[in-house]
């Protein structure tokens, strides 16, 4: 199995939804992208090269509370008719599958919503916003025989599925502890991204921004720009670190483990770099338990790690450990099973 690559991640999406239904020679799947910001953007472009380079998808819609970037989506799609709410884009029985890349409190409505209407979902992690979502929508599409897949690019890496393969050999004995971090620093404060002052409900053009739907229900309140832009620094639209950063180091752990869940969670976390007005704290360590296997793992927005290392990660077993390190490092995995034998060293290329 080759390495996929962040870009090769999201032709995969495509290829699990068609699992639904027999592709005929001349068929493809039609895709709707519901949220046109950084993320969603990342998407179209990704789904937009796919249709140029194989024909097997097509994107026939795209759909923004923001105009600014409905338009621009909408001169990436050629072709795709471009929409302020996603129920209309939803009521086309043409479009097969949706991508949603919107604020977190948006993720389990419009997913039940497109499921409801006979489409499969890509979704950003996190899957929801709230636990109870996520049971809902997880019976629902059972229920409804509907393909879900939530992104996080990380379980697609075939690094974590070579780990899985180790564990699963035994080479480092019972798996005793799992350790993680996920660790950056943004100067300007992160999540701090640009803010277009000339933009809000009552723009004109391409700066019209609706933001009732946008709100869809989160608490009314008077337009915030801050809230808007930045939504993952607010408990209303988002989870902040525990569901944005940490799900990158915690999703590979279950692969790796089995796909293991702990029965006990405890965790802390603060602000005491930025003080900026956000809500979700900037610092977040946790410390889980499974039936066999302790899980630590941590993450941090402003910490003394350089960016080119924020992803770091240890299995230990009874034998070795196994280490993963960031994406510039070269990861071994060595194993001591009895004293008279030669250490083994195996290269895990990331």
């Amino acid at each position: 199995m080759q390495e996929i690559s962040r870009r090769g991640f999201f032709g995969m999406a495509g290829a699990a939804m068609a699992a639904s239904r027999v592709l005929g020679a001349n068929d493809r799947i039609n895709v709707g992208q519901i949220g046109i910001g950084a993320r969603g953007s990342y998407h179209l472009d990704a789904c937009v090269r796919r249709q140029k380079s194989r024909g097997d998808i097509q994107v026939v819609a795209v759909c923004d509370v923001y105009r600014k970037r409905l338009n621009r989506a909408a001169e990436k799609a050629v072709g795709a008719k471009a929409y302020l709410h996603h129920r209309e884009l939803l009521e086309r029985p043409d479009i097969d599958a949706v991508f949603i890349a919107t604020p977190d409190h948006w993720h389990a409505p419009i997913a039940q919503a497109a499921m409801a209407a006979g489409k499969d979902v890509y979704v950003e992690k996190p899957m929801t916003h709230t636990l109870e979502e996520a049971k809902q929508l997880y019976l629902r599409s059972r229920e409804l025989k509907r393909v879900v897949q939530v992104g996080v690019q990380g379980t697609s890496w075939t690094r974590w599925h070579k780990v899985r393969d180790i564990i699963s050999s035994g080479m480092l004995g019972q798996v005793v502890a799992a350790q993680g971090t996920y660790s950056r620093n943004d100067p300007g404060g992160d999540w701090n991204w640009p803010i277009d002052p000339a933009s809000g409900p009552d723009g004109k053009g391409d700066n019209f921004i609706d933001w009732q739907q946008w709100l869809g229900a989160a608490p009314a309140r008077p337009f915030d720009a801050d809230r808007f832009f930045r939504f993952r620094k607010y408990w209303d639209y988002s989870g902040g670190i525990a569901t944005d950063l940490h799900y990158h180091i915690v999703a590979p752990f279950h692969l790796a483990l089995g796909n293991q869940h702990p029965t006990r969670v405890a965790g802390m976390g603060g602000m005491w770099v930025y003080h900026d007005g956000r809500e979700t704290p900037r610092h977040v360590s946790r410390l889980g338990r499974l039936s066999r296997q302790i899980l630590d793992y941590s993450e941090l927005l402003a910490s003394e790690r350089s960016r080119s290392h924020h992803h770091a990660a240890r299995h230990q077993g009874h034998h070795a450990p196994r280490r993963r390190m960031g994406r510039a490092d070269q990861p071994a995995v060595r194993s001591r099973a009895d004293s008279g034998r030669k250490a083994l060293s195996r290269r895990v290329r990331g």
